[in-house]
């Protein structure tokens, strides 16, 4: 994990991020474009997990005024376990505290307890559900967030 480095996406990275996001995740997410044109949004900041010059994981996440939510996090299948998601994680969680921000929020299917419970570990707490948000298959999102103490 040392030769890990987190860093902003790039243009350049796009394709690698869509690439792995839908090795992860399956087609009918974010498209290659929607990557392509968070480059030049500040609301959007995407963090990639970059190893000898491949993209083996990312965080996305969309800030409004004082609140964000983290809209996805994804680590290539042959680097879990490594604490990639945990750099992420620790580098999203220094950005919201950067920005002031109140709160961050997230939608996780209830079945991914992996997900569910690295969100825990960095204070997230499930705070309402939505029901048959996830199609194929069709399963409930929980909501959870994680408060920030701003002085």
């Amino acid at each position: 994990m040392n030769d890990v480095v987190i860093r902003k996406m790039e243009l350049s990275d796009c394709e690698q991020v869509y690439a792995l996001e839908c090795a992860c995740f399956g087609v009918g997410g974010w498209q290659l474009t929607d990557y392509q044109e968070t480059i030049n949004m500040d609301s959007h900041i995407c963090y990639v997990a970059e190893q000898a010059g491949e993209i083996v994981g990312f965080a996305l996440v969309i800030v409004m005024v004082d609140t964000a939510d983290l809209i996805n996090i994804a680590v290539a299948k042959d680097h879990r376990g490594l604490g990639i998601s945990k750099l992420l994680m620790e580098q999203l969680d220094m950005e919201a505290k950067r920005l002031s921000l109140v709160n961050v929020t997230l939608e996780v299917r209830a079945s991914n307890l992996v997900a569910i419970s690295l969100y825990e570990k960095y204070g997230f707490v499930k705070i309402s559900v939505r029901k048959q948000y996830y199609s194929n298959p069709t399963e409930d999102a929980d909501i959870m967030q994680k408060q920030y103490n701003i002085l």
